[in-house]
């Protein structure tokens, strides 16, 4: 089954709001620069709610035919495949009046360079209804009232999962409108390639986690988490590493003050030989550093943090090695580690090789781990 993408025109595909203001300036007059297109209704703050509907209704259905669009070559050119593209249904879907329909369904056959059998377009006001009504997978609209009903519609079906994903396109009447009561449960596009991209992650998660879909009962984690990818992906990052970090910097605390490398700076290779020291240890089979009763991963993690840290507040004196040579060393030598196992494979393959789990203290060490 196609996946529907419902797409806004005004405002997102066309231009409206530049022609619509030189038809204003023709019936009322005025220069075309005094008017900022900084809020949405716009048109009735500069000249009054009666004037502008006014206006609007003795647009010509050819006027709609003759916007000019808002898209690049190049996103008309994209969205051109998506709509080619029979693992999609794109539907165009505008609140322009009715008598509008056949010169808007031109400008998209010739503005997208396709066919019009290829695309849906419908004219009405309640776009959350008719995307709930076909299923769509989201709605990219510049007007934020639209977005809002999409939200409401979404919080009645299933609270925890945004059935169709609301896009509110950025513009300039839209910029500093935060939509209420919305929450994480609306995205905010800059451009047509970014609301697309959000659109087609939604897609592909929902394809991959299809074979494995939750109960409606099952509360589902924040989709933005997935389809949002150009944030820092946070949650890769184990907490436990997080909970191990943390006391050795409290160690740290009790010692030195809280985050004092950002005071008093720290040198590269002193933190690098504790993290050296630490990991030999580790690797040698010592689990605890006997100094701080700690585990040595946890102090090492705390050296990283630290050199990390530090250097962003520019507070490392990076006085590590003048380089040398030691990447060319690295290839220079690999070649002998298949070259000494291959001349010794009979005995490496027969004699016993020894690890931790030969300490005397094995049996102990494993089911203190496993109890």
């Amino acid at each position: 089954m196609a996946s529907v993408i419902a797409i806004d025109i005004d405002g997102v595909l066309a231009d409206f709001n530049g022609p619509f203001l030189v038809e204003l300036r023709k019936d009322y007059g005025g220069p075309l620069s005094s008017v900022s297109f900084n809020c949405w209704g716009w048109a009735d703050a500069a000249f009054g709610r009666s004037k502008a509907r006014r206006t609007f209704a003795r647009l010509l259905p050819s006027w709609w035919g003759d916007l000019p669009p808002l898209a690049t070559e190049a996103e008309f050119a994209r969205l051109r495949s998506l709509v080619e593209d029979g693992h999609f249904d794109v539907h165009f879907v505008t609140n322009r009046p009715v008598a509008a329909y056949r010169a808007t369904e031109l400008w998209l056959a010739n503005t997208i360079e396709c066919d019009p059998s290829d695309f849906t377009l419908v004219c009405l006001k309640d776009k959350a209804n008719y995307c709930a009504k076909v299923g769509a997978v989201c709605l990219i609209d510049d007007k934020p009232e639209n977005i809002i009903e999409v939200i409401e519609y979404n919080k009645t079906k299933q609270p925890f999962w945004p059935s169709i994903m609301p896009i509110l396109f950025s513009q300039p009447w839209n910029e500093g409108v935060e939509v209420a009561n919305g929450g994480d449960w609306y995205w905010r596009a800059t451009s047509l390639t970014e609301a697309l991209d959000m659109a087609l992650n939604k897609i592909r998660w929902l394809e991959a986690d299809s074979a494995a879909a939750p109960s409606p009962s099952t509360k589902l984690s924040n989709p933005k988490d997935i389809v949002g990818s150009n944030k820092l992906p946070l949650h890769l990052w184990p907490p436990t590493a997080t909970a191990g970090g943390c006391l050795a910097l409290l160690e740290g605390l009790t010692k030195y003050g809280r985050a004092n490398w950002r005071e008093v700076g720290v040198r590269a290779s002193v933190y690098a030989d504790a993290l050296d020291r630490h990991m030999k240890a580790w690797f040698d089979g010592e689990d605890i550093d006997p100094d701080s009763g700690l585990p040595h991963l946890y102090k090492a993690i705390a050296c990283v943090a630290i050199l990390i840290d530090a250097s962003a507040a520019g507070k490392l004196t990076d006085d590590r090695n003048r380089i040398g040579g030691y990447r060319e060393l690295v290839a220079q030598l690999t070649p002998h580690v298949e070259r000494i196992k291959a001349a010794n494979k009979g005995t490496m393959e027969t004699v016993k090789h020894y690890t931790i789990e030969d300490n005397p203290d094995a049996i102990e060490r494993f089911i203190k781990a496993n109890s």
